[in-house]
């Protein structure tokens, strides 16, 4: 099955809702989910990375049905950049003793993640450059 950009989109709109709610609702649970000891600071980081996750689900579920191939290109673009970011970083502490073994599942989350961003990518790059005349 070859992903579409509305589906990615989509997809991503609706894990970003729903871990803006996890960080926004029950903070303390996801912290212990991830083995991060909870504290004031980390409850107010969980606070700030639910506004994050927010404002992401809306710019994917605002530009699922876009036709502008540049705006699809530029999302697909800097959300693999992100990924691999978040990828490198959570492998990166867990490594180093600052977030449990649990933080592997999203690792691999955003692995697949990383894979759907780039394979849409690489459509949507190639259904661009046929456009050319």
């Amino acid at each position: 099955m070859t992903p579409t950009y509305r589906s990615v989109c989509m997809l991503s709109a609706g894990i970003a809702v729903f871990l803006s709610l996890s960080y926004l609702l029950i903070p303390g649970l996801v912290l212990q989910l991830f083995g991060v000891p909870q504290s004031e600071s980390a409850n107010l980081m969980s606070g700030r990375a639910a506004i994050l996750f927010a404002a992401l689900g809306m710019i994917y579920w605002f530009t699922r049905d876009t036709h502008h191939r540049p705006t699809r290109i530029a999302v697909l673009k800097s959300s693999a950049l992100a990924m691999t970011a978040m990828l490198v970083f959570g492998l990166w502490q867990v490594t180093r003793g600052f977030a449990g073994p649990l933080h592997l599942t999203a690792s691999s989350v955003e692995a697949v993640y990383l894979i759907a961003f780039c394979w849409t990518w690489r459509i949507e790059a190639t259904k661009a450059s046929a456009e050319i005349p």
